[in-house]
């Protein structure tokens, strides 16, 4: 049970040190200086920049986290013995090293004791004694009083720069809520970027189907012409010898028409011709001639 609070109170007194201060600053610096630089590479789409945002986030985290157990430091009422300090109203510098003379006067003249009052008498008895101050002293006190000026200066430049961190800090985050809202952008084109590209790869499916359709028809079409062509070659020499065989066949029947044309003729000539109607038909010499010769 003990080790908790023994645990807490060593991690108050390292944060309060020096060393304690310096690396949590640089902890606050480096993890700040990360996450800008994750979120450069998250809207610049650099590789490795989830990666750098994460990590430098929970950097932060934890930073953040161990910077609550900080014991608050104590605020003193420097414009009291500093007036220069308060932003109202500027002090010139001749009037602050007036100052600062007239109280090292005081100190080498000597300052009156405190008055005590004793409880066996109620009228006071005075008990003021005036010590002077030895020039070892009013060194001492000038050193210590000039030191204080320094502190006071480096207090005043420490809450300028803690004012300047602070606005910096706000603008960090109004860039990282910037940079949230542009990632939400951001990944809902990507999403109706995934959306247009699925139904481009439906639309090219479907003409891919179509033109296999058509390929497997076209390869139908040459291979009924190719079989045509294979048939009219292969029928070429049958169409010659049928060429060849018509054409005696129309000569065989041109010599036969003629054969009969000469047969009517004979006839007619025979039934036309009195006193000769049952003469036999015989051919003519010429007739013959052209007979044979055919």
């Amino acid at each position: 049970m003990s080790a908790h609070p023994r645990l807490l109170s060593r991690l108050e007194t390292f944060l309060a040190s020096e060393r304690g201060r310096r690396i949590l600053n640089r902890f606050y610096s480096w993890g700040a200086a990360f996450v800008i630089l994750g979120a450069l590479f998250k809207l610049l789409h650099i590789r490795y920049g989830d990666e750098i945002l994460l990590v430098s986030m929970l950097t932060e985290f934890v930073v953040f986290f161990i910077s609550g157990f900080e014991r608050p430091e104590k605020s003193y009422d420097w414009e009291a013995v500093f007036p220069e300090l308060r932003g109202a109203e500027e002090v010139p510098l001749s009037e602050s090293i007036s100052r600062r003379e007239a109280l090292i006067q005081r100190a080498q003249q000597g300052a009156p004791a405190i008055q005590s009052e004793t409880c066996a008498s109620q009228s006071p008895q005075p008990l003021v004694s005036q010590q002077t101050l030895s020039s070892e002293e009013v060194e001492h006190l000038r050193e210590a009083i000039d030191r204080l000026g320094e502190a006071a200066a480096q207090l005043a430049r420490i809450g300028s720069v803690s004012s300047e961190m602070t606005k910096r800090y706000e603008l960090m985050a109004l860039d990282y809520s910037k940079m949230s809202q542009h990632s939400a952008q951001y990944l809902g084109e990507m999403e109706s970027l995934a959306r247009n590209v699925t139904g481009l790869n439906a639309i090219y499916e479907l003409q891919l189907k179509s033109i296999s359709s058509q390929v497997e028809t076209i390869d139908r079409i040459n291979s009924g012409l190719q079989h045509i062509r294979q048939m009219y070659e292969g029928g070429l020499p049958d169409s010659e010898a049928f060429g060849r065989e018509s054409a005696h066949l129309t000569q065989q029947l041109t010599q036969l028409n003629d054969v009969y044309a000469r047969l009517l003729r004979a006839l007619t000539v025979n039934m036309t011709t009195p006193g000769a109607p049952h003469t036999p038909y015989s051919a003519s010499p010429t007739d013959q001639d052209d007979h044979i010769a055919r």
